[in-house]
């Protein structure tokens, strides 16, 4: 998985990395967010937009200084 790439995102939005084992990892700040490694059937399987389980996260950004 892409660890650099969501600390960087995640990180700028105020989240942390909490917790890292053997499938994924954890951040933590008002609300966690958990990546995993994908195993068993569905490793292998086309992805299905239809298919039960989380797709799609957004995040909404007020306008702040630069």
């Amino acid at each position: 998985m892409s660890r650099k790439f969501y600390e960087a995102v995640l990180g700028f939005m105020g989240y942390t990395r909490v917790r890292q084992h053997e499938n994924g990892f954890d951040f933590g700040w008002r609300c966690s967010v958990g990546l995993r490694r994908a195993l068993g059937k569905g490793k292998h399987e086309i992805h299905d937009r239809y298919s039960p389980g989380l797709h799609h996260v957004a995040f909404r950004a007020r306008p702040g200084p630069m």
